[in-house]
């Protein structure tokens, strides 16, 4: 009984210390920098070439403006791929990424009407894959009474499929929080005004079976896909960050290997 308990002990005392290793914070950039190469990120304007390009990236203000510069507003029925304005970060394409387990989140801004701005994990930005937390200046089909919204979807190949329409109303110039988290197979969402206390829990949280297991972390901006009127994407990001998480299994083995140490240690010489 003895040995069980100083076992049982031993693996909780290694629980908390593993509890710990969520509670480290990746400061990927809040652009207090201002320097316009953005140092640790690759740009993907797909609106380069087009009417309502080029895309800028300017971060000269301490946060990261991302807007269509060109003359022309974009065309209703234009697809992302010439509308969409990327910004990728770098560390986070590395094959043992940091950035595959955890929660991706940042503040976001919308300055022009059927505009969004997005977080993207787990993507795939050459196949057009992963999983997408948008906040928008247009409310969905399913919400027509709101000025603009907040939503997570997951592409594959291209192919949109909404997870959650948040409800949750959000108008032109305020500036929110958008967290999108992937931890083994379990997807969640959550968002919040800033000056507004943080959710204790995710507003979205399910399995996705088919989860992919890795992928980059990124932020766009775009105009609303399906809007019928011209429009012109204008957002503003800040205070990008990630909360890395272990792997569930993970978690799991070291519990026992470390609760096993411990009880060794307790336990002292062998009789």
């Amino acid at each position: 009984m003895r040995k069980t308990i100083t076992f049982t002990a031993a693996c909780a005392c290694a629980l908390i210390a593993l509890g710990t290793l969520d509670a480290a914070v990746i400061q990927v950039d809040n652009f207090d920098h201002g320097d316009p190469t953005l140092p640790g990120w690759t740009l993907f304007d797909l609106s380069a070439g087009q009417p309502w390009g080029p895309g800028a990236y300017d971060p000269t203000s301490g946060a990261l403006r991302i807007y269509h510069t060109g003359s022309e507003l974009v065309t209703p029925g234009a697809p992302f791929t010439q509308t969409a304005m990327f910004a990728q970060w770098n560390d986070s394409t590395a094959a043992l990424s940091p950035f595959n387990q955890g929660y991706w989140r940042g503040q976001i801004r919308i300055d022009e009407p059927n505009s969004n701005a997005a977080l993207e994990l787990r993507a795939d930005l050459g196949t057009g894959s992963g999983y997408v937390m948008f906040g928008g200046t247009k409310s969905s089909s399913t919400n027509p009474s709101l000025a603009g919204t907040f939503q997570l979807s997951k592409f594959v190949n291209g192919a949109e499929t909404a997870l959650w329409r948040s409800g949750i109303e959000y108008k032109l110039g305020e500036t929110w929080n958008m967290e999108v988290g992937a931890v083994g197979k379990r997807i969640s969402a959550k968002v919040w005004k800033v000056g507004d206390p943080e959710p204790l829990d995710p507003q979205y949280s399910e399995i996705d079976p088919s989860a992919p297991a890795s992928g980059t972390i990124a932020i766009s901006a775009d105009k609303i896909l399906g809007v019928t009127v011209p429009a012109r994407a204008d957002a503003t990001f800040d205070n990008l960050e990630f909360r890395p998480v272990p792997e569930p299994a993970t978690v799991v083995l070291g519990i026992v290997g470390l609760g096993l140490l411990a009880y060794r240690r307790a336990r002292g010489p062998a009789d």
